[in-house]
This record gives structure tokens, sequence and C-alpha cells, in this order.
């Protein structure tokens, strides 16, 4: 299996940012990790990378809600919902930033796979006649 590698200078970042800290001075980052959990920062970089490893987004196929957490051979471990954050960051990544004006006909991104297009994803808003479907 081919896993991503976790780098350290992001374990680093998220040690300062759940120790409540704003420091980039590793030995400042070692002695909060200390303080809160009682471990070294070596032993946060493997909890880290195990727990990163594990980190999964679906949807489910019963009920097409949107979820992330940590699952292993396709079992959830641990989740949560996220139906409304996804629907946000597709958004997001669909107007690239840009704001979703009510004139607009909407916006288009196509998805490729080695250079050749597989998807096309349009957002545009709903006409007021469009009924909702469950």
């Amino acid at each position: 299996m081919n896993k991503q590698k976790v780098d350290w200078m992001d374990i680093e970042e998220l040690a300062a940012n759940v120790c409540g800290i704003e420091s980039e001075d590793s030995s400042e980052i070692e002695n909060a990790l200390y303080e809160k959990y009682e471990v070294s920062s070596e032993q946060f970089e493997k909890i880290v990378t195990d727990l990163f490893h594990k980190l999964d987004f679906c949807v489910s196929f019963l009920s097409f809600e949107a979820f992330v957490g940590f699952g292993d051979k396709g079992l959830w471990l641990l989740k949560k919902e996220v139906n409304q954050q996804f629907i946000a960051g597709l958004i997001a990544w669909a107007t690239e930033g840009e704001e979703f004006k009510k004139d607009t006909k909407g916006f288009s991104r196509i998805i490729t796979k080695k250079g050749k297009p597989e998807f096309e994803i349009t957002i545009k808003r709903a006409s007021p006649e469009t009924e909702q479907s469950k």
C-alpha cells in the first residue's frame, strides 16, 4: 500500500495549534506537547501519522450523507457528518473563490485524469420552479 508521507513541518504546526500556542520554535512546541499531553514530539508524530493514514471521506450509499473520520478496511472507527462543509467546500472549489452572484449562469469545472477530461461539475442556482427531492 502506498501511504502518503506526513511532513514534519505540518505535524509541528498541528502540535502548536492543538497546544494553543503560536510559536514556530521547536523546543517551545516540544514543551507544550509534554505539558498538555505528556508526550514527546516524536511520539506525537507517530500518533498523528498513524491517524492520518486512517483518515477517510465517504458518501453513504444508503443515506447519501457525507462523512469524514477514521476507518480501517472499509469500516468506520469514528466519523462525523460533513454534508454542509462538503457542499460549501465543493462550491468554493467550483467557483474558485468567486462570489456566487444571483444573475450568474453558474460555474463549471472539468476534472481530468491523465490529462484527459473525466468529469464536468456544474453548479448553478436552482430555478424557482425546481422541486426539492428527498
